[in-house]
């Protein structure tokens, strides 16, 4: 949850819905940059996340883990 006087924006384009930096607590978080682009697609973000944890638990699942 976002704390008081915190923000959270996106801007919508024609094409694509892009992050922008996140203020939360006085603390600003930019996007990650992905393939040099600092202002990515939140849809590329999310693929991106999805790809992480799968190869993650292909890992796990191969050293044998829960």
């Amino acid at each position: 949850m976002l704390g008081s006087g915190s923000t959270a924006t996106i801007k919508v384009t024609p094409s694509d819905v892009l992050a922008n930096p996140v203020t939360n607590r006085g603390v600003t978080f930019n996007p990650p940059v992905l393939g040099g682009n600092a202002n990515p697609s939140v849809l590329r973000i999310a693929e991106k996340a999805i790809k992480f944890f799968d190869d993650l638990f292909i890992e796990i699942d191969k050293a044998g883990g829960d």
